[in-house]
């Protein structure tokens, strides 16, 4: 029982560090992933004892050698293995970046256009309003239902806007149309505001008394002859 799970303990141990040349898939667009023992090169410092030996007098006053110790930083080089994951992108997948562990960034042969995104490999994500296998086909949404204008729809590069029939006016909702209020009828103007084109001068007839035909008042004509000539 005791050898089973040091087994399983070892093979627990291979997987989740790896081993040279092994080869895991993950991650979408990853065909391989090798995890490898590789070594590293690098220089660290050290503190490192120096001895200075130098002569001293003893008991006995015999003459002995000895030293004395101080320390300085010093530097060597280190060799040490570390673990690096390198990756293999499936066709039409690639690296975001040349140290990514993943293949995230889809390819298309051709770029998406209109502000299209490349979702998967040669597949186009296009912005609403525009179609086709590289988002280059203007979408008319006034062919389909869901521009839900009331009157008249109006076709745009990549969008659409509604209008209206003469008469109406367009809603607050920009789709709906109202009937626009009749105007009412202009009002006389006084007469006190019209010119002579209207009110003609009266004639000299008028000031003395007569009303076209009709007369109304003293005219002013020379008195008749009498017999003779004579006036009264």
């Amino acid at each position: 029982m005791a050898l089973l799970q040091l087994v399983a303990t070892a093979l627990t141990c291979l997987l989740s560090t790896g081993v040279r040349g092994q080869v895991l898939k993950e991650g979408r667009g990853v065909c391989s992933k090798q995890t490898l023992r590789v070594p590293l090169i690098y220089n660290e410092t050290f503190i490192q004892p120096v001895y200075h030996p130098f002569l001293t007098t003893c008991k006995g006053l015999r003459t002995c050698s000895t030293y004395r110790t101080t320390y300085r930083v010093s530097y060597r080089q280190v060799t040490k293995e570390v673990l690096q994951t390198s990756i293999t992108c499936c066709p039409g997948w690639q690296k975001n970046h040349p140290g990514a562990t993943s293949c995230d960034q889809a390819l298309c042969h051709k770029p998406c256009r209109n502000g299209g995104i490349c979702s998967r490999p040669n597949v186009c994500l296009c912005r609403p309003g525009w179609g086709g296998k590289y988002c280059q086909i203007d979408v008319d949404e006034c062919r389909t239902p869901i521009h839900s204008c009331f009157q008249q729809c109006v076709n745009t590069l990549g969008s659409y806007h509604c209008a209206c029939h003469p008469g109406f006016s367009l809603g607050a909702d920009e789709k709906s149309c109202q009937e626009q209020p009749t105007p009412s009828p202009a009002l006389p103007t006084s007469e006190a505001g019209m010119d002579s084109e209207h009110f003609p001068e009266p004639s000299p007839y008028a000031a003395r008394g007569y009303q076209g035909r009709t007369h109304t008042g003293a005219l002013d004509t020379p008195p008749a002859a009498g017999p003779g000539g004579v006036t009264e």
